[in-house]
């Protein structure tokens, strides 16, 4: 059974709470994607490990959760994304 206590609300909002991976990398590939106006290119090279197939994936995972469309395309090993 868990332990129960109570605390104040002040040591409640000066605690951070931790990040997931998955929020993280959503919010890394957000960034990209706000770095890249209309009229501009990103290009995304997946690191040692990573899949082209994964790095497109979060592109439009992170995309669809900003309500943003974009166009995804892979060339060789590279991930190039537009508005």
């Amino acid at each position: 059974m868990p332990g129960f206590r109570r605390v104040s609300r002040e040591e409640t909002s000066s605690r951070r709470t931790a990040v997931s991976p998955s929020v993280a990398r959503l919010k890394q590939y957000q960034g990209y994607i706000k770095k890249v106006t209309p009229g501009l290119t990103g290009r995304l090279t997946p690191s040692k490990g990573e899949t082209p197939a994964a790095v497109r994936r979060r592109l439009g995972a992170a995309a669809a959760a900003m309500g943003v469309k974009l166009t995804v395309k892979r060339i060789g090993d590279r991930v190039f994304f537009w508005r």
